[in-house]
């Protein structure tokens, strides 16, 4: 037997392994996210903060009697070697959209996956997916219409693909899911490579259209 938990609040990650039919249980990591970047270089710092989400929930299990895996992800844009965090206010979110316009940035997605119980209980791994985003050049009226619906508040690089801030983009380069915030193919390997655990899923590449 064993259980599966995602170590995250995010909907959009629960929603991802909702619709792959993977069964687990939700358990918000109570980690602190001010982790500095302190000269890690983009793909290594969110690997930290995941690995450090995943610890935070991990601990929690160490007694458990089955095997348990515990997901925890991170997901940062960055533009150029800048990393633009989740926006603080309708002025910051309008800041780096305006910075995005026009511009190529990449999103990243740091994964760990830790197992509790069995023979390689304590192990955990990580991970960085990188999904390419080219925007189309965007008006200030756009940007500002899209603002108004609120859509951007607690979204890395203040817009989601999944939704409205979908029409804002050209084409991607990558994992699309990724983008989402949870890079289901590679959580797949990892539990494969690493674990020896083949998880089974249900095709959900159209089940995230864009509006």
């Amino acid at each position: 037997m064993h259980k599966i938990i995602l170590a995250s609040g995010s909907p959009r990650r629960k929603e991802i392994l909702e619709k792959a039919g993977i069964p687990f249980q939700v358990v918000v990591s109570g980690a602190e996210e001010n982790l500095e970047q302190q000269g890690l270089s983009p793909k290594m710092f969110v690997q930290e903060l995941a690995l450090i989400k995943g610890q935070a929930v991990a601990k929690e299990f160490v007694k458990s009697k089955e095997i348990t895996y515990i997901i925890s992800a991170d997901t940062v844009v960055v533009l150029g070697d800048k990393i633009l965090g989740k926006p603080v206010s309708y002025e910051d979110a309008k800041k780096t959209l305006t910075k995005l316009s026009g511009n190529t940035h990449s999103v990243l997605t740091g994964i760990c996956l830790w197992q509790i119980g069995g023979e390689n209980s304590g192990k955990a791994v990580t991970a960085c997916e990188e999904t390419k985003v080219v925007f189309k050049t965007l008006t200030n009226e756009k940007i500002e219409e899209y603002l108004a619906c609120n859509e951007y508040m607690d979204k890395a690089g203040s817009y989601g693909i999944q939704e409205k801030g979908g029409e804002f983009v050209d084409h991607i380069e990558g994992d699309f899911l990724n983008v989402v915030g949870l890079p289901l193919n590679k959580l797949i390997s990892l539990f494969e490579s690493e674990f020896n655990f083949k998880l089974i899923i249900k095709n959900i590449e159209n089940t995230f259209e864009r509006k």
